[in-house]
């Protein structure tokens, strides 16, 4: 049997679609996550690897809101933002 490891952060984004929340590796900065946050609206357009995904919803999710929340005591360590007009 494997050994269960709750991971030291999660991140909890905004998109149409509503709020979703993933698990998080590395260092929890503000920085870090604004460029996962473009990397990840990129990786929705036509040619990224998360192209299938917006094709079988039927829109491309666009990120508007993240957060990264540490899992032992729900504080909030990084928050960001998009602009209100963004071009991706």
């Amino acid at each position: 049997m494997g050994k269960s490891i709750t991971p030291k952060y999660r991140v909890e984004y905004r998109d149409q679609g509503g709020w979703h929340a993933e698990c998080w590796a590395g260092r929890a900065t503000s920085e870090r996550l604004e460029a996962w946050r473009k990397s990840r609206n990129q990786s929705f357009n036509h040619g990224g690897v998360n192209y299938p995904t917006a094709v079988a919803i039927g829109y491309i999710p666009h990120i508007s809101h993240a957060k990264l929340v540490r899992q032992s005591n729900a504080l909030v360590v990084a928050d960001v933002k998009a602009p209100m007009f963004e071009v991706v």
